[in-house]
């Protein structure tokens, strides 16, 4: 795998000549060969809604992102999907902006200004004062775009109380998550084996894991055997487990488990401990919930996933409505 270090990115970025970007249902290719960032149409990156975005900053923004997905190096072959997914990113940062400010959305400008003299504080005591300094108004204006966002999307995912019959409708429509898996009550005899046992090691246990599960078999009790053998911390109360969810065994053992009858044992099982054997005390079907005993539960996934709907409509409609137009294309890409 070839890495390269966030250092080289903005190099490697110019040597990049193509990119897809799949924005609004449309996936259009086009090039991305070195800008000259003295200004001019050759410095648009894209156009949203009649407002240009330029290639620097474009650029920054792709550093930002890509530090934020990989913290010292990122694959050479992830740059194509990092660029297309911090381009549509930008795009609808930008959009989500302007209808903050469509909407009269405002910052908390007290906590951005918190967060400068947080800045300020950090680094006015080192060598790199004079570059942080010359870069906080552009962080501030980041951080106010950052503010008006998180206040739009407060505002946009509120959910009024559904009330209880919207939220018994849910309850029926999604009942298996409030149903209580199957169970299985379990008592366990292990036999501790190193995993870097040597092959005689682990036939050593082998032999005695059989002896015990001999033993079992002429009638001696599960409880009496687990606390005067196993290596189990749950040895001393007689090798109970309590209730255990399918799923949390390894493989091998939970298919010895699915094939047990109550008070059944099973034969030795190999794991990475060493040797099992397990005792079934009962079994427990799965069970479903009283809507009255889940009602809390209830209503916080129903808000939840009506939040999140919301959310997700709103950025689907704007990002459907906006004109993005990339300027090397001979067309605009507009959302149908």
């Amino acid at each position: 795998m070839i890495y390269f270090t966030l250092r080289s990115f903005s190099k490697f970025l110019r040597l990049l000549l193509v990119m897809t970007i799949g924005f609004g249902g449309v996936t259009t290719s086009y090039s991305v060969a070195a800008q000259d960032d003295r200004g001019g149409a050759e410095n648009v990156f894209a156009i949203v809604n009649g407002e240009r975005i330029s290639q620097t900053e474009f650029n920054e923004f792709l550093a930002r992102y890509a530090r934020g997905k990989f913290f010292h190096r990122m694959p050479k072959e992830r740059l194509a999907a990092l660029r297309r997914e911090a381009a549509s990113a930008l795009i609808e940062r930008r959009l989500l902006v302007r209808e903050a400010d469509r909407s009269g959305v405002t910052a908390d400008t007290d906590a951005v200004d918190k967060k400068i003299a947080a800045f300020e504080l950090k680094y006015q005591k080192t060598d790199a004062w004079p570059n942080v300094q010359a870069q906080l108004p552009r962080i501030r204006e980041r951080l106010l775009e950052s503010s008006k966002i998180a206040a739009l999307e407060q505002q946009l995912r509120h959910v009024d109380d559904p009330g209880s019959a919207s939220l018994n409708v849910y309850y029926k429509q999604n009942i298996e998550r409030f149903t209580e898996p199957a169970r299985d009550h379990l008592s366990v005899i292990l036999v501790s084996v190193r995993p870097s046992a040597p092959r005689t090691g682990w036939e050593e246990g082998q032999r005695k894991a059989q002896k015990l599960h001999a033993m079992l078999q002429s009638g001696s009790r599960f409880a009496d055997v687990a606390k005067q053998y196993s290596n189990h911390k749950s040895a001393s109360a007689g090798g109970d487990l309590g209730l255990v969810h399918k799923g949390v065994l390894s493989t091998p053992a939970q298919k010895a488990v699915d094939r047990l009858g109550v008070d059944e044992i099973t034969q030795p099982v190999r794991v990475l401990e060493g040797f099992v054997i397990f005792r079934l005390v009962a079994r427990k079907l799965p069970e479903i919930r009283q809507y009255a005993d889940v009602r809390d539960r209830v209503r916080a996934l129903y808000t939840r996933e009506e939040s999140n709907r919301k959310w997700r409509q709103f950025v689907t409609e704007i990002r459907k409505k906006a004109d993005v137009v990339i300027p090397s294309l001979s067309a605009p890409n507009r959302k149908k």
